[in-house]
């Protein structure tokens, strides 16, 4: 065979070789960078339209706060002469407990004893002040306790009553029946951190709030 028939053939077998080898090539080399870099700046826009619906979003937020924080100070401000101020459990429940005795004086209730419970955080960021009382006092007596606590200025709420009778009166005589009566009564205070933050007063002074 000629030297320039081997060249010729050799010549095709490049051909063919480089035909196979160019689009692997191709393929690896240009598609797939392209492929990557293409991705790469999809996922970038779609970032950058997240980003911008969320401060789209913040921006609507805000359009509404200021109404927002009118009416919670205007539903704190409502609420606010009901609880018992005081930023400790302790210092309330000793309001409490002077509370109960300015009522028990004109309703002829005779406070034997007052005992505090641990105090328990509820809804709202409301705080309740549970104390337990033992006294005397007739039937009269013990609606009118209950009227002036539920009439009164302060949110009280009354969560077990017990009644017992103590003496029974004197048969033909006017002394009405002596009860002994025990009466769980929770006052409210506000948790510092539910107090609107326009309402907040300065550090030190007393807080109540609403719920």
């Amino acid at each position: 065979m000629s030297r320039l028939g081997r060249s010729a053939r050799d010549r095709r077998a490049l051909l063919l070789g480089a035909a196979a080898i160019v689009p692997g090539l191709l393929f690896r080399f240009a598609v797939v960078p392209y492929a990557r870099e293409l991705a790469d700046a999809r996922a970038a826009v779609q970032s950058e339209r997240d980003l911008l619906a969320r401060e789209r979003g913040l921006r609507a937020e805000a359009m509404f706060l200021p109404a927002v924080l009118r009416q919670e100070q205007a539903r704190f401000s409502t609420v606010k002469p009901l609880l018992f101020a005081g930023e400790e459990p302790a210092l309330v429940a000793a309001d409490v407990q002077d509370y109960i005795d300015e009522a028990a004086v004109p309703s002829r209730f005779r406070v034997d004893q007052m005992q505090t419970e641990p105090a328990r955080s509820g809804r709202g960021g409301l705080i309740a002040v549970p104390l337990t009382v033992r006294g005397q006092t007739d039937f009269a007596g013990l609606l009118e306790l209950l009227r002036r606590l539920a009439e009164g200025p302060k949110l009280l709420r009354v969560g077990r009553l017990v009644v017992e009778p103590k003496s029974p009166g004197s048969a033909g005589a006017p002394e009405p029946e002596v009860l002994s009566v025990t009466l769980r009564i929770e006052g409210f205070m506000l948790e510092r951190d539910a107090v609107p933050a326009a309402s907040k007063p300065p550090a030190g002074s007393a807080v109540a709030g609403a719920p």
